[in-house]
Order: structure tokens, then C-alpha cells, then sequence
């Protein structure tokens, strides 16, 4: 017995971010009409770990390895990217 699905939300993947995998730096490359006042960035725990005004190159130095997740302050799904 199956339930029924009613419906799913998957997050658009898109190519807003390089180098993917990043060392130092975090280019976001977005349309101008898009253009957020905020960047949000959060570790595979879905804790916010970098909160900053949105620039086209962003320092993620501080950054331990790992996978994370970008959005823009209009809860805009940017996309993922490795740390190295």
C-alpha cells in the first residue's frame, strides 16, 4: 500500500557560484535584475555560517572543508559548493 505523493519541492540547481570546489574565494555570478542586498551560507547542518553583503566575490578563508549551501536574502536557492 502506497501513499500518495502529493507533491515534491526540489531546490533548482544553478551555476551562480565558482570556483566550485573553492579555496579562499567565492565568486557569485548573478543577473542584475537579481541582485540580493544579503548572502546567507549554511553548513551541511543547515547552521548559518557566513551572513554577508552581497558582493561578486566573497572571502570564505574562515571556512572549515566541507559542503555548503548558498541563499539570498529573498530565500533565493543559489546553490552548493565544496570548500577545500
Amino acid at each position: 500500500d502506497y501513499s500518495k505523493i502529493v507533491s515534491v519541492y526540489m531546490e533548482k540547481e544553478t551555476n551562480h557560484l565558482s570556483p566550485n570546489p573553492a579555496t579562499n574565494i567565492l565568486n557569485i555570478n548573478l543577473p542584475n535584475s537579481d541582485i540580493p542586498s544579503k548572502i546567507f551560507i549554511y553548513n551541511h547542518l543547515k547552521q548559518l555560517v557566513l551572513n554577508v553583503v552581497y558582493q561578486n566575490q566573497i572571502d570564505i578563508s574562515a571556512l572549515p572543508v566541507g559542503i555548503y549551501v548558498v541563499k539570498s536574502d529573498k530565500n533565493e536557492f543559489l546553490g552548493r559548493f565544496i570548500k577545500l
